[in-house]
C-alpha cells in the first residue's frame, strides 16, 4: 500500500453503515418470523416463506434495470436511495400490522423494489467505483461487519419475538433501518470519487506501476452487450446462484436447529455461530480473493463450509453441531464478497453497474427458489436434510461453473479504459 493514498473514509464508512441497515437486517433475520407467523396464520411454513418468494421475484425483476438507473442517473443517488429505503420502511409497516397472508404479499412488493437499488448492489458498485485496489478485502471487511451485526441482533429479534411478539419486532427492523440510513445517504454516499474531486483508491499505485495499458480488470472490461452473448456470462450467473441457494439454508438454520431439539436459546445460539463464521469467512475471503484470485479463494471457503455442512446433518447434537454452524458460515461470505469481486474480475470494470445488477438477479432467484424448497422439504418429510444435501451437490456445480466462466472470459473482446 502507497503511504500516499489513503483509504477513502467517508465512503467506507458509509459502505459499514449500509451493509449493517439494509444486509444484515432485511436479509439476514425472515427466518426468525417463519415459525411464529406461520402459527398464527395457521399455515405450514413453506406456504408462508412464499411471500418472500415473492419479494425476491420483485427484487429480480428491479434488478434487471436498477443498475442502468444507477449508472445513468448517479447525480440523483441519494434521490434514488431515499425512496428505496422508503419503500422497504413502508414494506416492514405491513409486516408489523400483518392479519393475513396477503399483507406479507404487499409489503414484499416495496420491500423488494428497495432492495434491488440498495443492499449488495450498492456495496458492490462503491467499492468498483472507489476501489482500483484492496476491493476484495474492503468487501470482506464490510461484509464482516454485516455478519458482526447479524451475530448481534440475531438472539435480540428471536428474543424480542418471543417476548414482545414478531409485530414488535418487525416494526424494530424497520424503524433502525431508517433512521441509521437516511443521514449516511444524506452526508456520506457518493457515487463515484470524481464527484468530489478525488480519486478511486489504488489508481496511482497501479499507473506507478505501469500497468495502464494492461488487460486487468482495474482499468478495462468487457461491454455489457459482450458480455450477454457469451456463454461465460451465464455459467457465472449459475455460479451465483448456486452460492445463494447454499446461503439461504440460513434462512432455515432456526426451524433446522429446533427441528432437532433445541430450545429458543440455542436456536439462537446456532444463529450466532453462524454468524460468527460469516464474520471469519468474509474477513479471509476477502484477503484471500486480492492475494490468490477468485477462483482459488472460492475453493479453499466452500470445502470448509462443505465440512460444515456434513457436521450439521450427521452430528444434530451440541458441541459439533455448534462447530458445523461455524464452518457452514464461513461458506456464507461467498454470496456477499464472492459475487460482486467475480464480476470485477471475469468481466471487469467498464460496464461494471449493469453486467452486476444482471448478475445480482440470480441471487434473488436462489433466494425465491432455495428458501422454499427447504421449508417445503421439512414439511413433507419431516427432516432438513435432503435439501442440504442438494446444497452441497449445488455448491460444488457453482465451483466448476465459475473456473468455466472466467476461462471462456479471457477469450472475450477486451476494452481499455484509462485511468482519470
Amino acid at each position: 500500500m502507497q503511504s500516499k493514498e489513503k483509504i477513502p473514509l467517508k465512503i467506507t464508512i458509509a459502505l459499514f453503515i449500509y451493509g449493517g441497515a439494509t444486509v444484515a437486517l432485511f436479509t439476514n433475520t425472515p427466518g426468525f418470523f417463519y415459525a411464529p407467523v406461520s402459527e398464527y396464520l395457521g399455515i405450514g411454513r413453506g406456504e408462508f416463506s412464499l411471500y418472500y418468494t415473492a419479494q425476491a421475484a420483485v427484487t429480480f425483476v428491479f434488478l434487471l434495470f436498477s443498475g442502468k438507473i444507477i449508472n445513468k442517473y448517479h447525480e440523483k443517488l441519494k434521490l434514488i436511495l431515499i425512496a428505496a429505503i422508503v419503500s422497504q420502511f413502508i414494506g416492514y409497516g405491513f409486516f408489523a400490522n400483518g392479519t393475513a397472508l396477503w399483507h406479507w404479499y404487499v409489503g414484499a412488493v416495496f420491500v423488494g423494489a428497495g432492495n434491488a437499488f440498495d443492499a449488495h448492489l450498492l456495496i458492490g458498485i462503491l467499492v468498483n467505483n472507489w476501489f482500483k485496489l484492496k476491493g476484495g478485502t474492503i468487501l470482506g471487511l464490510v461484509f464482516a461487519f454485516v455478519s458482526v451485526v447479524g451475530a448481534v441482533v440475531s438472539p435480540l429479534v428471536s428474543t424480542l419475538i418471543a417476548v414482545q411478539g414478531f409485530r414488535v419486532a418487525y416494526a424494530c427492523i424497520g424503524v433502525c433501518s431508517l433512521v441509521l440510513v437516511l443521514p449516511t445517504v444524506l452526508f456520506l454516499i457518493k457515487y463515484q470519487p470524481q464527484d468530489c474531486g478525488m480519486r478511486p483508491y489504488g489508481e496511482a499505485t497501479l499507473e506507478e506501476r505501469g500497468v495502464d495499458n494492461l488487460k486487468t480488470s482495474e482499468n478495462g472490461g468487457i461491454s455489457h452487450a459482450v458480455a450477454l452473448k457469451s456463454s461465460s456470462f451465464y455459467l457465472l450467473y449459475f455460479f451465483t446462484y448456486a452460492i445463494c441457494c447454499w446461503a439461504s439454508f440460513n434462512f432455515a438454520m432456526p426451524g433446522y436447529a429446533a427441528s432437532v431439539g433445541f430450545d429458543a436459546v440455542h436456536v439462537g445460539l446456532a444463529s450466532t455461530c453462524v454468524m460468527v463464521g460469516g464474520i471469519i469467512g468474509k474477513l479471509s475471503l476477502g484477503v484471500l480473493t486480492d492475494k490468490a484470485g477468485v477462483c482459488r479463494a472460492t475453493l479453499i471457503i466452500s470445502l470448509l463450509g462443505i465440512i460444515g455442512m456434513l457436521l450439521l446433518v450427521l452430528s444434530p447434537s451440541a458441541p459439533l453441531f455448534f462447530v458445523g454452524a461455524i464452518f457452514f458460515g464461513l461458506a456464507l461470505s461467498l454470496t456477499g464478497v464472492m459475487s460482486p469481486a467475480a464480476t470485477r474480475d471475469v468481466f471487469g470494470s467498464k460496464d461494471y453497474d449493469t453486467i452486476y445488477s444482471n448478475i445480482a438477479t440470480s441471487t434473488w432467484l436462489g433466494t425465491a427458489t432455495a428458501i422454499p424448497l427447504y421449508n417445503f422439504v421439512f414439511d413433507f418429510t419431516g427432516s432438513y436434510a435432503s435439501g442440504m444435501i442438494a446444497a452441497i451437490v449445488l455448491l460444488v456445480a457453482g465451483f466448476v461453473c465459475l473456473v468455466a466462466s472466467k476461462k471462456i472470459a479471457s477469450r472475450l473482446p477486451w476494452q481499455r479504459m484509462p485511468f482519470s
